[in-house]
């Protein structure tokens, strides 16, 4: 039984030691899940004042814009919700996780959130995902 923990509590050590280098290993295993780095998808949920759609709108457009023109990006798709438009989605398809971490610290995303600020009504809820659908992916419709 000693020797049982001794190994238990050795593996801990090793584990706390290596810390997040060994979460972006690639087939790594962080809590039972496998760490890809291939596509990378995030989700942005965004929800501001009614009277602000305009203007969320245009920040996000250019958002849009400007993520499109990084290094890694694949997709970037803007939604609008149907009969509560002042709610929003943003699809975001990065070719790994090297480019997202890149567009964290890029003017394009600080520029969205400072511009949200004064007129969201919650923080931006960012999910990041490994596999996200098993659909090929459609162009986007114009505008």
């Amino acid at each position: 039984m000693k020797r049982f923990r001794g190994l238990i509590l050795g593996a801990a050590v090793a584990a706390a030691l290596a810390g997040p280098a060994a979460a972006q290993a690639v087939g790594s295993v962080v809590q039972g899940v496998t760490v890809v780095d291939g596509p990378i998808y995030v989700t942005t949920y965004a929800e501001v004042v009614p009277s602000a759609v305009p203007a969320a709108l245009a920040a996000l457009k250019a958002y849009r814009d400007a993520s499109r023109k990084e290094p890694g990006a694949a997709a970037i798709d803007i939604y609008q919700e149907e009969g509560q438009t002042y709610r929003f989605v943003v699809n975001e398809r990065w070719q790994n996780r090297g480019a997202v971490a890149a567009h964290e610290n890029a003017a394009a995303y600080k520029t969205l959130a400072g511009a949200l600020k004064p007129i969201q009504l919650g923080p931006l809820d960012a999910r990041i995902h490994q596999a996200h659908s098993v659909t090929p992916p459609k162009a986007p419709a114009p505008g």
